[in-house]
């Protein structure tokens, strides 16, 4: 089911196009600007350590150092080896939606990674480098407690943070509809917005949140569609298809990078001008919100 899945394919987003096959440069890239910045350079160092290694004993003969470090490191090399496979399968797939399917190589990478830098600060015994070991610890430990609530759209300082993931990836690199409630209690707190349009892309129900729930004649909740009264409300549900609604606009990251593309195919404008335009927020860089004329 999952080779099944992984040779079906999805349409996706990346760095301003959009295909429903695959881009080879998906994974490398999206690992590379999502992964927190003290862990790439904890990465990049390991990566150099065992390059400057070869690179000390020569070369030759590699095959015969390769099985001798087994010997000694095997867990290391099966973390290597699953890291090696599962990449291979991730990049030559047809499936490109979002960093979540890296997710089973990263206990193996902090685990490599971990043990390179825990055996070079033993080896060497420095205190510089054991200092530089717990920078990297400590920042990692205060970019986290910084990003929070907003882990799904953390984004390294490669390309800035998360605020410019739509000039790269969408979906649910970015956007999984997470920040429906934090969108409900921004516009809450602000009453002269009026009526919100928005566009939302995610498993919530925007309705639940802004309308009243109906009940039928013995009092039961109605559970279904039918059950909500928006009457009153101030969401009211908008596509691009429709074009740019006046007042202002709520539209979900992934809908709003998708239709780059998708405008060309329905004959339309559909968001294009808003990609000239600055929001007037972004609520944890999933929505955006617009104030239009």
């Amino acid at each position: 089911m999952v080779f099944t899945r992984v040779a079906g394919g999805s349409t996706t987003y990346f760095l301003g196009e959009v295909t429903n096959q695959s881009f080879k440069w998906y994974f490398p890239v999206t690992y590379a600007i999502k992964t927190p910045l003290p862990l790439l350079i904890a990465i990049v160092t390991a990566i150099g350590i065992g390059i400057w290694g070869l690179a000390q004993t020569g070369f030759r003969n590699i095959f015969t150092k390769f099985s001798a470090y087994s010997r000694r490191h095997g867990l290391e090399v099966i973390g290597l080896a699953f890291i090696g496979f599962y990449s291979y399968i991730a990049i030559t797939s047809n499936l490109n939606l979002g960093i979540r399917h890296l997710m089973p190589i990263l206990p193996f990478v902090c685990f490599v990674v971990g043990s390179v830098g825990v055996r070079l600060v033993r080896r060497v015994g420095n205190k510089y480098l054991t200092a530089g070991a717990f920078v990297l610890l400590g920042s990692y430990v205060a970019l986290t407690i910084a990003t929070y609530p907003s882990f799904v759209s953390h984004f390294n300082q490669l390309i800035g943070g998360g605020g410019n993931a739509i000039n790269y990836v969408s979906d649910s690199s970015v956007d999984w509809g997470q920040d429906l409630k934090r969108l409900k209690a921004y516009i809450d707190e602000r009453p002269e917005m009026g009526v919100v349009n928005i566009d939302y892309f995610g498993g919530g129900d925007p309705r639940y949140y802004f309308c009243d729930r109906m009940f039928d004649e013995q009092n039961n909740l109605i559970r279904s569609a039918k059950g909500y009264d928006c009457s009153s409300s101030r969401f009211r549900q908008w596509r691009a298809q429709q074009g740019l609604p006046s007042g202002y606009l709520a539209v979900s990251e992934t809908y709003l990078a998708n239709d780059s593309w998708a405008a060309k195919f329905r004959g339309d404008s559909g968001y294009t001008e808003l990609f000239s335009m600055t929001p007037v927020a972004k609520i944890g860089n999933s929505i955006y919100i617009y104030k239009l004329p």
